[in-house]
């Protein structure tokens, strides 16, 4: 049986090391190389293929229409969720308080005028 011989790589200088005292270099992002796909199209022929889809999908009947019931309950599952996150809550007053009270500055100094 042969022995198993360990083969250690170490990093490029480039890369950085803490041996070495250089900080990491980022990888680099390399652009698309490929034209393929939906995510490779300009806006308006995605928006073009996607209009077509729903068209397709309503001429066929099975594209899902809400009802104001459904609409309803959505909305309010919606408000739940987001009232649950008490800081979100309070800078939403925070700021329509903020808004009021600049509202009811600007008639005042008319007035005086």
């Amino acid at each position: 049986m042969q022995e198993a011989t360990a083969i250690r790589v170490q990093p490029a200088p480039s890369a950085g090391s803490a041996a070495l005292g250089t900080p990491p270099v980022a990888p680099t992002i390399h652009a698309r190389t490929s034209r393929r796909g939906f995510a490779a199209m300009d806006k308006t022929r995605q928006k073009e293929i996607a209009s077509a889809g729903g068209r397709a999908a309503h001429e066929r009947g099975n594209a899902h229409e809400f009802t104001s019931e459904e609409a309803r309950l959505a909305g309010r599952k919606g408000g739940q969720t987001v009232s649950q996150n008490r800081q979100h809550m309070a800078n939403i007053g925070r700021k329509g308080g903020v808004a009021r009270g600049q509202r009811q500055e600007v008639p005042a100094r008319t007035q005086q005028d």
